[in-house]
């Protein structure tokens, strides 16, 4: 782990992207969701009542961009932030593609108290990102973790074999928060280490559905929340798998705009 606290010049930042840097653009089944504010839309349905209490605890903004509100205020790869949003405890990013990393975004939920946690992909876009929101990040490596306050964050290895290579160092993370543990992917596909890793909510990305499925029967956890897609995708995927995976509970999200 070590602290990031450089400072390089202002290079262009572009609607909700950062220029120069590409959007995940690999979802065969998904698609790459819009990064325009989500309008509302149907919930799929919930499978079971007896969920993890942090999935009550969860919003999503679209992508991979969600918002976990308990007795810490955590951002993951926080985009198209709208709504009265509270400002963050945490930040965690997880690598640096256009459609996970937002300078709007981050100016509406940092502030000089925030913690903010980066993988070593981020580093270089972060030189840009901190000249403006003037906090450091924490960056971690592979399976190096930092406790805040009684949070703890692991990260995670997150790669597969198009755009998000495990040499660029993009992370999910692990995060023990309230009595529970959250799995958030972050850019990735199936990799056995992920069957070591216990949770009681798995955030995946809906790039291939058979590859969530591998996942979903693969993975300690007992429910999967997944992402990167759109909603009615969420429920074809419920329709063509089932809501439930062996044991693991398969849910989406509404997309919406935030409210207190």
């Amino acid at each position: 782990m070590r602290i990031h606290s450089m400072s390089f010049p202002l290079v262009v930042i572009i609607g909700l992207g950062i220029a120069g840097f590409s959007a995940c653009s690999v979802c065969p089944a998904a698609g790459n969701p819009s990064t325009s504010t989500p309008a509302s839309s149907p919930i799929p349905s919930t499978p079971t009542p007896s969920l993890p209490k942090t999935v009550a605890r969860l919003h999503w903004f679209g992508v991979s961009s969600i918002l976990y509100k308990g007795s810490k205020t955590i951002y993951f790869d926080p985009i198209n932030i709208s709504g009265p949003v509270p400002k963050a405890d945490i930040v965690l990013l997880s690598h640096a593609h256009g459609d996970h990393i937002d300078l709007e975004s981050l100016e509406k939920i940092v502030t000089v108290n925030t913690i903010v946690i980066i993988s070593p992909n981020v580093n270089t876009i972060y030189d840009v990102i901190q000249d403006h929101i003037k906090v450091n990040a924490i960056v971690l490596d592979e399976g190096e973790t930092t406790d805040i306050g009684g949070i703890s964050v692991k990260a995670i290895p997150a790669y597969d074999a198009t755009a998000h290579p495990r040499s660029s160092k993009g992370m999910g993370y692990l995060v023990s928060v309230d009595g529970e543990l959250i799995y958030f992917a972050g850019g990735t596909s199936y990799h056995p280490e992920m069957a070591k890793i216990t949770s009681d909510v798995t955030i995946y990305p809906l790039y291939d559905p058979e590859d969530a499925v591998q996942v979903a029967r693969n993975l300690p956890t007992r429910v999967m929340i997944l992402v990167h897609c759109f909603p009615d995708q969420i429920m074809l995927f419920q329709q063509k798998f089932g809501e439930f995976i062996g044991s693991v509970a398969i849910l989406g999200l509404q997309l919406e705009s935030y409210n207190p």
